[in-house]
């Protein structure tokens, strides 16, 4: 007897990953729902299920997302081997690259404490000759290396690599919509939105924010762009009124959403600023914004993913001033 199909819902509470994110791995290639005739929702078979579970661990191996496409397309066990080793020895040598900062670090606060001053300039050289000779000639040691790949390194972003926003309030036209698949929903009205109102033409600097909008009949999501007060809008779309505020932001290409466990652990731990509970709720205050947004509409569809980036937003106030 073949085992039940599980609805995307069920798959989502049995692994703990967002509805969201499914979709985009459907997106990507690396997973297939079906459609049941007569049933409202899709669901997924035991091999996709299994997939998934793959998926996922080889996520928290950090694997990006196109190495695992090219593992689960690949039948020759000699060419999976091989991409696993290949992987193995890069990541061995960022271990080693680490292992050289912690030491020259440690060799650091020994110095500090003995000399109650961070050590000049040729001292700091001699300092990391001492620790590894070959370091000094590198053009790239671990510190140098882009801040979204020094928080991928560790699983978490510490203070000063979040960027802090102060978004202004703004009236916006929102949609809203609940569906299999909400976010394409609501780009595809909003690009209808502002084709017809020529708003990105008349209105240049608006800007576009996003976040997840459950109902009780599924899954949704909710989109507004900022215009000009009084603009005139359609009947499915509502007016309303961002308060705007202090964000911490983080950038990411499109679909890498695991990160935002990164940006709220941040907020979590930061030691000088914290979550603020704020409205909208839908996320709980947290929102994306799609940067560059008319530009990126105006790429065809096969395109767009590969070129949208979203800046990841959570409202903080200073530690300790929360009203």
């Amino acid at each position: 007897m073949e085992p039940p199909k599980k609805t995307v819902g069920e798959v989502s509470r049995l692994f703990g990953v967002s509805p969201r994110m499914m979709r985009y791995y459907e997106k990507m290639g690396l997973l297939r729902s079906e459609r049941i005739e007569g049933y409202a929702y899709r669901v997924y078979g035991e091999e996709e299920i299994e997939k998934i579970q793959k998926i996922l661990l080889l996520r928290r191996l950090r694997l990006s997302l196109r190495h695992i496409a090219l593992l689960l397309d690949e039948k020759d066990p000699v060419k999976i081997r091989d991409m696993l080793t290949m992987y193995l020895t890069h990541t061995g040598q960022e271990i080693g690259d680490l292992q050289i900062i912690r030491r020259a670090l440690r060799e650091l606060v020994k110095k500090t404490e003995e000399t109650a001053r961070l050590p000049a300039g040729h001292e700091l050289v001699t300092l990391l000759d001492t620790v590894h000779p070959a370091e000094r000639n590198r053009k790239e040691v671990g510190p140098m290396k882009p801040r979204n790949e020094q928080a991928k390194e560790r699983g978490k972003l510490l203070d000063g690599e979040v960027r802090l926003v102060r978004l202004p309030p703004a009236e916006v036209a929102a949609i809203h919509c609940v569906s299999d698949e909400p976010e394409e929903e609501c780009h595809r009205r909003m690009a209808q939105f502002c084709r017809e109102t020529e708003l990105a033409t008349r209105y240049p600097g608006s800007r576009v924010y996003g976040f997840n909008h459950d109902t009780p009949q599924g899954h949704g999501y909710e989109l507004w762009i900022t215009i000009p007060k009084g603009f005139p809008l359609p009947d499915s779309f509502q007016r309303r009124r961002f308060a705007g505020g202090l964000y911490g932001a983080h950038m990411i290409p499109m679909g890498q959403f695991e990160e935002w466990d990164w940006l709220c652990q941040w907020a979590e731990h930061s030691s000088y600023y914290q979550k603020e509970e704020r409205a909208p709720r839908g996320m709980g205050g947290l929102l994306e914004e799609h940067l560059c947004y008319t530009d990126w509409m105006g790429l065809p569809p096969e395109e767009r993913d590969r070129h949208l980036q979203l800046d990841l937003l959570i409202p903080v106030c200073p530690r300790h001033h929360q009203k």
